[in-house]
Parts: structure tokens; sequence; C-alpha cells
């Protein structure tokens, strides 16, 4: 047998062996690789991001002119982030202010309405039986459970007009929250001092997004808007409410 030979029969196992181990790390190498694709696919839980948790634009700083450009980023809105908050609103007081307001005269339910407006009610079903004593009295017509029903039945709500025994329930239950009439304009105050604590806090939210999201020269205007609407509304939450001294 030639050198030749004898190197070329030496080489061919190495050869051989060379072969198949590199196949071998192939394999090892693509299924190192798979493994990494597999685990990169596997899910996790995922918190939620600002995507999921903001309202549209449109809801930003919602009841209030911003001036300038369009809006850069999305925020929640104030009022619901605010709306669940048991301290802002005073149930108790709005259904003992209902429960004068439906036993007493026209003279003072006109007083009383005069004093709030359907932003001070917290409570819907408030707000529907209020509105539906300011048309009566508007109308001149009289103010108590029975003519309260019957204009939530006509033009009340849907819900007043499809549940109107639980309605009746309701208005009697309103007047059995006010076992003082005397004391109306207690509960009222104790209503308007809520409503306003809760637009200070609305407007807090509101400049406190516009600092996170608005353009610069938006702020100022908007901190001055939301200043006059505060002022606004202490103005009218100490304005004298003497319900004893009202006249026709």
């Amino acid at each position: 047998m030639s050198q030749h030979e004898h190197d070329s029969n030496d080489n061919s196992p190495t050869d051989s062996r060379d072969g198949h181990g590199s196949a071998s790390d192939r394999n090892e190498q693509g299924g190192g690789r798979a493994g990494a694709a597999a685990a990169s696919r596997v899910t996790h839980p995922q918190q939620p991001g600002l995507e999921e948790l903001v309202a549209p634009e449109a809801d930003l700083v919602r009841g209030t002119v911003v001036p300038g450009d369009a809006m850069p980023r999305e925020a929640v809105p104030a009022e619901s982030v605010l709306g669940e908050w048991e301290l802002l609103g005073a149930p108790w007081a709005e259904a003992a202010v209902l429960g004068c307001l439906l036993r007493a005269t026209p003279v003072i339910a006109r007083a009383l309405l005069d004093a709030l407006g359907e932003q001070d009610w917290t409570v819907p079903q408030h707000r529907h039986v209020a509105a539906a004593a300011r048309i009566l009295l508007e109308r001149g017509q009289p103010v108590d459970p029975v003519t309260v029903l019957g204009q939530l039945r006509r033009h009340g709500s849907e819900n007043a007009r499809t549940a109107s025994k639980d309605t009746a329930v309701l208005l009697l239950e309103l007047c059995e929250a006010a076992p003082v009439l005397g004391n109306a304009e207690h509960y009222a105050r104790i209503v308007l001092e809520h409503s306003y604590r809760r637009r200070v806090q609305q407007a807090a939210v509101r400049l406190a997004q516009a600092a996170d999201h608005l353009p610069l020269h938006t702020i100022a205007p908007l901190l001055e808007q939301e200043r006059s609407a505060v002022t606004a509304a202490h103005r009218r939450t100490t304005a004298p409410l003497d319900l004893r001294n009202a006249h026709p």
C-alpha cells in the first residue's frame, strides 16, 4: 500500500466521524434555536397598559374648552376617576332634601330647586325626581309624591316608566328620609358643600391630566378656566339660603 493510500485510509474514519459530528452539532444548534423560539412564544400574564385604561381624547378634561393643538395623548376622564368615590356625595342628604321638597309649599319647593342644580345630585333617581318636580312647578302644578310619580310615568326616565311600582316606593322612602321639614335648608347646604368639593377634585384631576398630556401653551388657559369655575361654584355654595324667609 502506498503512503498516499495509507494516509487516505487513516483520514477516512476521521472524516466520517467529523461528518457525523457536524450533523449532530447542527441538530443541537437547531434544537436550541427551536427551544428559544418556543420559549419566546410562551405567554405570560400581562399588566394592563395605558392603552387599556384610557378613554377617548374627546373625554379628556370633559366639559372644558381647551384651545390650541390637538391632544397628543389620551387620559382617563376626571368623572371616571371620581365617580365611584362615596365621600364625594351625600345621598342621605339628597334624599332628605327631596323628602322636604315633596311635602313643602310651592314657595319652599321652588327655593330648594333654585338652590340645587342638576350637577348637585349624585344619585340618578334623585336627579329624575328633582327634574320632574321642576317641570311641575314651571307649569304651576302642585308637587307631591302623587304628582311627581305621574310626571315620571309620562316623561321620566325609561326606568321610571317600566318600574313605576319601584318609583312609588322610592318617593315614599324619600318622604320618610326627611323627618323634620324645618331642616330643609340644612340638608340642602350639605348637598351643596359636597357638590363643591366634588367640583374642586374634578378640577384637580383635569389639571393633573393636562400637565401630563396637553401642549404647554394650553395649560395656563385651562388653569384659569378651572379657577373661574371653582370660584363660581364656591359663591353658589356659600350664598345665603334662608328658606324660612322665602316669599312668593
